[in-house]
């Protein structure tokens, strides 16, 4: 289930001029990146349902983010309503 909040305003008519409605209403897969340094193939392979793999980021810091695999700016982690969110803090 997806969740966003604070949605913008849907982007000005003059800024979609040119892309068809079929392609606006394509789904795409955003996505952020957290380090897990100093993970190996053994722990890698040891992970089950329910496992939790510890990370060094803490909240509020930037982490990359990724629309179907490609860098689209930068985001930080928050905490929303209980869930961990991503705040978009630079498009690029």
């Amino acid at each position: 289930m997806t969740s966003v909040q604070q949605l913008p305003p849907a982007p000005a008519q003059e800024e979609t001029i040119g892309w068809s409605p079929e392609i606006l209403a394509l789904d795409c897969q955003l996505s952020v990146e957290i380090a897990v340094p100093h993970f190996t193939v053994r722990e890698l392979l040891r992970l089950n349902r329910g496992s939790i793999v510890a990370t060094q980021t803490k909240q509020a810091v930037d982490v990359p983010l990724l629309a179907n695999g490609e860098m689209l700016g930068v985001a930080e982690l928050d905490v929303v309503n209980g869930n961990l969110a991503a705040r978009i803090t630079e498009v690029l």
